[in-house]
């Protein structure tokens, strides 16, 4: 059976039916690349955050040396397989000698290839960092501290791997500037309910079993909390 249009205002009917098939073409097409083509990992992600107004970076040095406890929030540019811009606040604290105690953080990145959220504690005993009294100011340093993090990309798959975190300031006096690197060692893969048993749920990062066995369940839809 044929459908037969007469006049002018079925011709005008008929390109404007066109018209929305043909961008609902190119919509579907665009969607579709766009999945394929969101980043599995932070592989090669970096922050920089150079004196960006709200950032702080606060604490005290004891005075015995490089002995202190500090507190950080910056924000800045992320490049990478997700550019766009980032967050992120932690603490540390250091010994006498220099060396962190102890180190954690998390971070939020925003961008048009998705949202990452994450957290990162510091890796082994070798991290440093310094207290110089500079006049009446003091200035904190840390380069290249080593740290492992673990983070959900997009919502569902959880990626995990190392990050140097570089940190210059003045303690509560202006932004200080902030640096780091993202390597990664892949996608978790979780092939069965035996690899949550266990403590074998918190190699993942979840905070419980159940959490990991949820996650399996759902197919990567419901993703590990950060702990």
């Amino acid at each position: 059976m044929r459908l037969v249009v007469l006049g002018a205002g079925g011709r005008r009917a008929r390109r404007l039916l066109l018209t929305g098939c043909l961008i609902l073409g190119v919509l579907g097409v665009g969607t579709v690349e766009a999945h394929a083509a969101t980043p599995s990992s932070l592989a090669g992600e970096t922050f920089t955050s150079e004196h960006v107004e709200g950032s702080t970076l606060t604490g005290a040095c004891t005075g015995n040396g490089n002995e202190g406890s500090f507190n950080f929030s910056v924000s800045g540019t992320a490049a990478g397989p997700f550019p766009g811009t980032f967050t992120e606040s932690g603490s540390f604290t250091t010994l006498r000698s220099g060396f962190i105690s102890d180190f954690s953080s998390t971070f939020a990145i925003t961008s048009t290839a998705g949202t990452v959220t994450g957290s990162k504690v510091v890796t082994g005993e070798l991290g440093q960092a310094s207290c110089s009294f500079l006049g009446g100011a003091v200035e904190v340093s840390t380069t290249n501290l080593a740290t492992t993090y673990a983070a959900t990309l997009n919502g569902a798959e959880r990626t995990t791997g190392t990050a140097t975190v570089s940190i210059l300031g003045l303690l509560g006096a202006g932004a200080p500037i902030f640096s780091e690197s993202f390597a990664s060692t892949g996608v978790v893969q979780l092939t069965g309910k035996a690899q949550c048993k266990n403590d074998g749920w918190q190699s993942f990062g979840f905070k419980n079993q159940g959490d990991c066995i949820s996650f399996l369940a759902t197919g990567g839809k419901n993703p590990p909390s950060e702990s």
